[in-house]
């Protein structure tokens, strides 16, 4: 072990278990309140949940790589247990250019058109389905 993870802040908490992915605001306060950087014991890896350490994290793609994988496994020490994800797990350049491709698909102003189209579509299907079959009060008793 490195001589700052004997200095730095270490926690049980599991991250993948279900009462996690149940209400997980209470691990994310234990880690915030720990420290910048805590060593998660069970997996031996670093976590970091304030703003701006996941901030620096997500930003510094030299130093926190994501092409080694996403999660427990490092592709560059293990075999991978399946294809890397084309979004998640790829660093710049290949990630920039597969998010600009997503972005024209995804991006918001896309999605505003498509949610548009849908409720004008079912909207028309429901007045279609309306008119073809009326309904008729429900009798009282």
């Amino acid at each position: 072990m490195a001589p700052e993870a004997k200095k730095a802040p270490v926690s049980e908490v599991d991250p993948f278990c279900r009462e996690f992915f149940e209400n997980p605001f209470p691990v994310h306060e234990e880690l915030r309140e720990a420290g910048p950087a805590v060593r998660l014991e069970r997996y031996d890896v670093w976590a970091v949940a304030r703003y701006a350490e996941v901030h620096r994290v997500l930003n510094d793609w030299e130093t926190f790589c994501s092409s080694r994988g996403a999660g427990l496994t490092d592709f560059a020490k293990e075999q991978a247990w399946r294809p890397k994800s084309l979004v998640l797990e790829t660093d710049p350049p290949l990630h920039d250019r597969t998010r600009r491709v997503l972005n024209r698909v995804l991006a918001a102003s896309v999605m505003a058109r498509l949610r548009e189209r849908f409720a004008e579509e079912a909207d028309a299907r429901n007045t279609a389905a309306l008119m073809r079959s009326p309904i008729s009060p429900r009798p009282t008793r």
